[in-house]
């Protein structure tokens, strides 16, 4: 006898696979509309539309409470999984904050130079020019997402903020607006502690089987909450508002 085929499996496995394609032709698909729309301030418009799309097409479902500042902000979130980046990207009308070695990753680096991402390095000595650099952005009018903890975590806790790059928020006292993500949900179950690494991307995870298996699974679904906006004329450090933010982020947290 022939073994049946699992058809709902292969139905998933088809339909994950036709998504991650559709995410692959929209980037060739909007270049000329990209580049049509250099010399405008960043972000790109068609980067922050392409992470929409993304977000969507990867299954990643929000429900978001709160309501993002206008003019010059600097957000700052907690960071758990790749998917952060299109939800926040597609969410938020700001450029990120990343290491320097995304610059240099195939493809994704290019986009993410494209969409005016502010790079950083982790040697101390870097820390000063960054800081000018963020600092720049932000009286220039823009609107920059960090992920203060300055690596990803499971999504149980929040780490301690590095509070470096604060200081660029409180040399031009522009704003910064602490946002918290929650993973509800990966694979149709609710995250625990058994399957929270099902959607948190940590350690040496690799990004591709990772996504592959949140995506045949039916995605994940991420409750966002926007805080309001804190003053950094009120504290007297940027360690002292960096930490108040993370305690901000932290008070959502499940548990």
């Amino acid at each position: 006898m022939t073994a049946r085929t699992d058809r709902p499996g292969l139905r998933k496995t088809v339909s994950a696979a036709a998504r991650l394609a559709l995410i692959l032709i929209l980037i060739p698909f909007l270049l000329p509309f990209h580049f049509a729309s250099r010399g405008k301030p960043p972000p790109s418009p068609v980067a922050r539309m392409a992470l929409g799309w993304a977000t969507r097409l990867l299954r990643l479902r929000l429900a978001v409470t709160g309501i993002p500042a206008g003019g010059p902000i600097l957000f700052v979130a907690n960071h758990i999984s790749w998917a952060d980046i299109p939800i926040l990207g597609g969410l938020l009308p700001a450029s990120f904050v990343a290491k320097s070695e995304v610059a240099g990753w195939p493809l994704i680096g290019w986009l993410a130079r494209r969409a005016g991402t502010v790079f950083v390095e982790r040697r101390r000595g870097a820390v000063a020019g960054q800081r000018d650099e963020l600092a720049a952005r932000l009286a220039a009018g823009g609107q920059v997402i960090l992920f203060a903890e300055g690596v990803s975590a499971d999504g149980s806790v929040v780490l301690p903020f590095k509070p470096a790059l604060f200081a660029a928020a409180m040399a031009e006292n522009v704003p910064v607006q602490p946002v918290t993500i929650v993973y509800e949900t990966v694979g149709g179950q609710p995250v625990t502690d058994a399957n929270r690494l099902r959607i948190a991307w940590v350690g040496e995870a690799t990004l591709l089987p990772h996504l592959w298996w949140v995506l045949r699974r039916g995605g994940a679904e991420a409750r966002i909450t926007i805080h309001p906006p804190a003053q950094p004329s009120v504290f007297a450090s940027r360690a002292e508002l960096a930490s108040a933010c993370r305690d901000i982020v932290a008070s959502v947290l499940p548990g």
